[in-house]
């Protein structure tokens, strides 16, 4: 999983320019009648009190899903969720990865009906 992520973002950071006044991404997650499926949005606005800033779309780049194959949706969706979590975190600190979210001041992941969590 770690790979496709990985592949996925460097693809992105390749092909995609983040706008400078999008200042939070979000990372979603949600279940697909083909397993899980992770995908990405950004938001001129960003409230830590409140998720649905989340849904206030400003960009959304060409390739925006990533729909995670070899892993079961009976797999714990929390499990799952931590697990999205130290993928990202390692990913996102990769220099090109780091240099592509810059002007990024927020970025969140989280199931679409959950809390999101708060990684930068």
């Amino acid at each position: 999983m770690k790979k496709q992520i990985e592949d996925w973002l460097l693809e992105l950071s390749h092909n995609e320019v983040i706008p400078e006044n999008i200042v939070a991404l979000n990372f979603g997650i949600f279940e697909s009648e083909n397993g899980y499926c992770v995908y990405l949005i950004g938001s001129e606005s960003y409230d830590a009190d409140d998720d649905d800033w989340a849904c206030d779309v400003d960009y959304e780049p060409v390739d925006k899903y990533l729909n995670i194959e070899g892993v079961d949706v009976g797999v714990d969706s929390d499990k799952f969720l931590n697990e999205v979590i130290t993928i990202l975190l390692d990913i996102i600190s990769l220099e090109k990865v780091s240099a592509w979210l810059l002007h990024t001041k927020y970025i969140t992941v989280g199931f679409d009906d959950g809390v999101l969590e708060k990684i930068r």
